[in-house]
């Protein structure tokens, strides 16, 4: 038997205890009340490093990822479709309109193609214009593969094409 120090932080002091556990090699498969403490015990220790900072950052950004962009989550009511696939239509639009401006920008003088349309229209080829364009037909046309389609290439747009358009 080998005992393990395990450090608990309680609401209002802090202090160590000894946990014995019989065979180290097997401590996470047990099932023994003093697996069970050691195990407890070790989650309550502090998380403060940098190591477990950027793990948080790193968790925090793909739940915002997750959110965003994925689509998880209870599915709406039978009344609340329509508004959704409203909003859904009008964002489409609004995609159009942005697209129509930016495209204005690049062309006007054709200098700035230069700068900045080969940034916006070539990092993913043509994807900043292919995305309005096939979640326009996946609205008119009901089709639920192109409407996904239309979202993925928004989102590798807007994780790459934008911020280095932006950059530039």
């Amino acid at each position: 038997m080998s005992e393990a120090k395990v450090f608990v932080h309680g609401e209002k002091s802090t202090h160590t205890e000894y946990v014995k556990i019989i065979d180290k090699s097997r401590r996470a498969y047990s099932f023994s009340l003093a697996s069970t403490r050691a195990f407890t015990k070790s989650l309550r220790k502090p998380r403060l490093s940098c190591g477990d900072r950027f793990a948080r950052v790193r968790s925090f950004t793909y739940s915002l990822w997750i959110l965003a962009f994925k689509h998880h989550g209870k599915a709406p009511g039978e009344k609340g479709l329509y508004t959704i696939f409203l909003v859904y239509s009008m964002l489409i639009a609004f995609d159009i309109m942005l697209l129509m401006a930016m495209l204005g920008h690049i062309f006007g003088p054709v200098s700035n193609f230069q700068s900045i349309g080969v940034t916006f229209l070539l990092t993913y080829p043509i994807v900043t214009i292919m995305a309005p364009i096939c979640g326009t037909l996946g609205c008119i046309m009901g089709s639920a593969d192109l409407l996904k389609s239309a979202s993925s290439m928004n989102a590798a747009a807007v994780l790459l094409n934008y911020p280095l358009t932006l950059g530039v």
